[in-house]
């Protein structure tokens, strides 16, 4: 109260100034203004740009990292008490680290009060952002979500905010939404114990302090104004009135003064939402509930409020960008610039068709990719001793990532974008298309096909306990005759997803949970649509009215559609879920019988997905200390591991499970290859060093250092780089090494770099091993290494600071674990194991090679153990095994791939376009993956294993390697003569052929390109091209320099 016994309300009006969560400009009585120029701690104040109750607000400079910071300036009146709890609560918002959130960079003592270092933000606030023209609901509701993001985030860490509004809500000039003064709207508490019954109510939202009152009385929940305990649930109330006010143009609950107002929230009497708006009811009806009076009847989270949300964003078709019209006046930002630093946003994918899916270019590869942005990650619950949360979904997310299924898109690439969004790398071809456009006029004999194949991709789907599975126009798509469905919602809550589609099943619309059935239900809608024209994914009216003839048992004769397809539609439509078919192979059963059309449940190529995508067994102990040490990387605590084992004993496949578990963590994960040919300077770390370059601001030094490993750096940085200062070859290689260990160094993020094949990797890889290994401390990084221990024992015996796993063969235990993960309880047979311990010995690779053999053998996984297993698979061992599986190949196909294994184990196709023009390189490598020849690596293609590339080797006759070698030599010397990058592997394609005198140009160029910073390796080639220049009786240097 005043000294006239009045309440004092301070009024957090807007600002229009550049600003941090401040208020207007006023004055504040006992504070002492600072002048320009005077220090508060490090920071050097500028000039006041707000002022409020609780103290003043200053543009200041923080001279150590030249920024400009908002500096509040907090005055308790000398409450000592007060004064350490704004202390508390702005270290507690500190640690809060989340792009919509205003950061809080420091906190202090400053004379009789404290100081709070704030994150400064030019633009304005959400209610002023509102003001401005041409606002659309799903423009309103993405800037919301990124508030509610932030909100969330603060919930996670156990904050409250207890005063969001849209004055708390900034707008930036980047169009980045930020929430403000988390941790610090709780103000000082003042004498008065009761609001004055008369009082207006301030209609840009002021905010009070009144007794155990705190907040602003237009958006506070009933709790708050019944003065008892709040908690992330009356944040959840303030965030639906913000939300249906900046959507309706008024808050929800009436009244003019405050004893109206709070009456009006206290018994639940809302206004009605305006019918005069494109709002969909789906968020008019997620609003409703989220200001319900009781909290327990509101959205429990706000992750879970966000992600109805947000699906009605993308069941409207409006992509979910990261960024928001910036407050200051320009066009509307589609997109994110960058997603992660490595996937650059240039469009929609195929114009929109499937909402936020962009095409975008990899920076890193220099190739387009498909990207799908979602939403934050939101972790499963786990039960009390079982794996942690990111563990489960770093698992899913490995299988995901080898996935070979025909009939499921498959993930490249999983990573956070800078507003801890979760976006996929999809292999999706642009031709792809929606199911209802591809399929709408198709013959009846092709949709039941395509149907097929979607009843085959749930079927793999259930078996490894995914339901819940979004089927819709936008995740279901055909690419030529194949259908793919896009599955990137499995580390979502489903029901949450389901129960905001318009193809939910009744009993999940209800608030039921996600089953086989309720996904059986989605396909009957998506073949309903499909016969009935293919226009109505997204027409309530047209599901209400499939609903209600499901209901009166009249689905086929309203789809015009009788006999037995339409008795089997009807029952993938029925009311009842027990109605349904009981499972996904029953329904494809039921469609062939239906249609007399072949529809196997299990296909060679789906067969696939059950060898490659297994959980990983019989490795829990390795694997538990390389979690250890990336938990520890993300600690601070740096290491070297190197893997070691003989070829195809599973190194590969614990390498899978810490890249999963690095992605999923948010680390930045490189995997990098040794290649048994040598290949390019600094092979092995190519992927790191174009990393440090697309990520990292570099000096003009730094980059003419770094060229050497990366030749095209001119073109990453977009700018011309200049020669590095020449030096002798040991001081050139310290540089090297120098420069490349202080780069990292200025890493922020986590590094997780993985190299494979360690023992083919040339001494200038292993150098850069060594350093990195010798200069851990400052660095936020963990290198994992495999090598081949049993060929190069002694390869890391100079280097203790590297640790050793050794993975050895799999016991019987371990080889009936792999069985069964492949095959089910008919894995369990004794005779099986014993079959597979004869032939595989226990290697990892050959247990797969057997299980497939036998599948082939049998017709399928689920017959292995139906039928009597032969006393050996084939004479010869595994290596004929392989033979024999890519015998099965087309010749054209076996062709397209002995051509790529003299290349090399990554595929170059642009190199092979080159050589064999008339090869149709699409369909050769789609039949190579098929069949697991070939496997994904980022976004290109390599031998699935060496042992594949080395049996396609054996089958070549020494004149086709050679002609294939002329070929390959004649069409890089037209394309890369002057690349000396390319210089070595011109030399070995001449070599092979006998072409000595053009073998010499090329070894003579790259020794002297490779000798100053690896000294061995250029010795070695330099003394080759001296050997061949006497044969020749030409100065190989001189030809080096043609």
């Amino acid at each position: 109260m005043n000294d006239a016994g009045e309440h004092t309300w301070e009024v957090a009006a807007e600002s229009t100034l550049p600003m941090s969560g401040v208020s207007s400009l006023a004055d504040v009585e006992g504070a002492r203004a600072l002048e320009p120029g005077e220090r508060v701690g490090r920071y050097v104040v500028r000039r006041p740009i707000g002022a409020g109750g609780m103290g003043t607000v200053y543009l200041a400079h923080d001279p150590d990292l030249d920024r400009l910071v908002a500096l509040k300036i907090l005055h308790s009146g000398g409450d000592r008490a007060a004064r350490e709890r704004l202390l508390r609560e702005a270290q507690a918002t500190a640690r809060l680290a989340h792009p919509n959130v205003v950061s809080v960079y420091d906190v202090g003592s400053f004379e009789e009060g404290s100081f709070v270092a704030l994150e400064y933000v030019q633009g304005g606030t959400l209610r002023g952002w509102l003001r401005q023209e041409g606002r659309t609901w799903s423009q309103i509701l993405r800037a919301l979500l990124h508030a509610g993001r932030g909100l969330a985030a603060a919930h996670s860490a156990g904050l409250v905010h207890r005063d969001f509004k849209p004055d708390n809500v900034l707008i930036g000039a980047d169009g980045r939404v930020r929430v403000a003064d988390f941790g610090l709207a709780r103000q000082l508490e003042v004498t008065s114990e009761a609001v004055e019954v008369g009082e207006l109510l301030d209609p840009e939202g002021g905010t009070i302090q009144a007794g155990h009152l705190a907040g602003t009385p237009g958006y506070m929940a009933p709790e708050q104004l019944r003065g008892v305990e709040v908690d992330a649930r009356t944040d959840v109330f303030a965030f639906g009135v913000t939300l249906w006010e900046a959507l309706a143009g008024e808050r929800p609950y009436g009244g003019v003064t405050f004893i109206e107002h709070a009456s009006h929230v206290l018994q639940g009497r809302t206004r009605p939402f305006p019918r005069d708006t494109a709002v969909p009811i789906t968020v008019i009806q997620a609003i409703q509930r989220a200001i319900s009076v009781d909290p327990a009847g509101r959205w429990q989270s706000l992750d879970e409020l966000v992600a109805v949300l947000g699906a009605s964003i993308d069941n409207a078709g409006a992509s979910l960008t990261s960024a928001v019209r910036p407050f200051e006046e320009g066009e509307e930002r589609p997109m994110p610039a960058a997603l992660g630093v490595r996937y650059q946003l240039l469009e929609p994918f195929a114009g929109g068709t499937f909402g936020s899916i962009f095409r975008a270019r990899d920076r890193l590869e220099g190739l387009l990719v498909a990207v799908k942005r979602t939403h934050p990650l939101r972790l499963p619950k786990t039960t009390e001793g079982g794996p942690s949360p990111r563990v489960m979904v770093a698992r899913e997310l490995r299988r995901r990532l080898a996935l070979r299924h025909p009939n499921l898109v498959g993930i490249v690439d999983f990573g956070f974008d800078d507003e801890d969004i979760a976006f996929f790398v999809l292999d999706l071809p642009e031709a792809a298309q929606p199911l209802l456009s591809a399929a709408r006029d198709a013959p009846r004999a092709i949709q039941i096909h395509l149907v097929g194949q979607l009843l085959r991709a749930l079927i793999y789907l259930h078996q490894r306990g995914r339901v819940g599975v979004r089927l819709d126009a936008q995740t279901v798509v055909v690419v030529g005759d194949v259908l793919k469905v896009i599955d990137t919602d499995w580390f979502d809550d489903a029901d949450v997803s389901a129960r905001a589609s318009l193809s939910a099943a009744p009993e999940i619309a209800a608030g039921g949970s996600t089953t086989v059935a309720s996904d059986l239900f989605a396909v009957g809608v998506l073949i309903a649509s499909l016969v009935d024209g293919g226009e109505r994914p997204t027409d309530e009216s047209w599901h209400a009215a499939l609903l209600s003839a499901s209901q009166s048992g009249a689905v086929g004769r309203t789809l015009r559609i009788e006999g037995p397809l339409g008795e089997f539609l009807g029952r993938l439509l029925a009311t009842n879920p027990a109605a349904r078919p009981r499972s996904a192979a029953a329904a494809l059963a039921m469609l062939a019988a239906a249609t007399g059309v072949d529809l196997p449940a299990e296909t060679v190529h789906t067969r696939e997905s059950f060898l490659q995508a297994g959980a990983l067994v019989g490795r829990e102990a390795e694997l538990d200390l390389l979690t250890e040490a990336l938990r520890g990387c993300l600690r601070g605590r740096s290491r070297v591991l190197a893997v070691a084992g003989e070829s195809g004993v599973g190194k590969s496949r614990l390498v899978d499970e810490v890249r999963a578990l690095g992605l999923v963590f948010g680390a930045v994960v490189l995997r990098g290859y040794a290649s048994r040919e040598g290949g390019r300077l600094f092979e092995a770390w190519r992927p790191l060093l174009r990393w440090l370059v697309i990520s990292t601001p570099l000096s003009d030094l730094e980059a003419s250092v770094l060229r050497i490993g990366v030749p095209d750096i001119d073109l990453l940085l977009g700018r011309a780089v200049p020669s590095a200062p020449p030096l002798d070859a040991a001081s050139a290689q310290l540089r090297l090494l120098q420069v490349i260990l202080a780069i990292l160094r200025r890493q922020v993020r986590t590094m997780v770099v993985l190299i494979e094949d360690l023992h083919w990797a040339r001494r200038e890889s292993l150098d850069l091993l060594a350093a990195i290994a010798r200069e851990l401390d400052g660095l936020r990084l963990l290198v994992v290494v495999t090598y081949r221990d049993d060929e190069t024992p002694h390869l890391l015996s100079d280097l203790p600071e590297v640790e050793r796993i050794r993975v050895g063969r799999l016991d019987r235990a371990g080889i009936a674990a792999v069985a069964e993960a492949m095959l089910g309880e008919g894995a369990r047979r004794p005779e099986l194991v014993e079959l597979l311990a004869r032939e595989t010995e226990g290697n990892a690779l050959f247990v797969v090679e057997v299980m497939r053999s036998l599948a082939e053998e049998a017709g399928t996984l689920a017959a292995i153990g139906d039928r009597p297993l032969p006393p050996t698979i084939a004479a010869g061992g595994i290596q004929r095994v392989i033979q024999r599986r890519i015998g099965r190949l087309s010749p054209p196909t076996r062709r397209f791939l002995g051509l790529a294994a003299v290349i090399g184990r990554d595929l170059d196709p642009e190199l092979m376009a080159t050589v064999a023009a008339d090869l149709d390189i699409d369909a050769h490598i789609a039949e190579a993956a098929e069949a697991a020849a070939l496997e994904r690596e980022g976004a290109g293609w390599r031998f699935a294993h060496e042992k594949i590339r080395e049996s396609l080797l054996e089958q070549l006759s020494e004149e086709r390697r050679i002609e294939i070698h002329g070929m390959v030599a004649e069409a890089l010397e037209a394309s890369s003569a002057d690349d000396r990058d390319r210089a070595e592997a011109l030399a070995l394609h001449f070599r092979a052929i006998g072409r000595h005198d053009r073998e010499l140009v090329y070894v003579a160029r790259a020794g002297e390109r490779v000798v100053s910073t690896s000294p061995e390796v250029g010795a070695e080639l330099l003394q080759r091209a001296v050997n061949l220049g006497r044969v020749q009786g030409t100065g190989a240097l001189d030809l080096a320099r043609w």
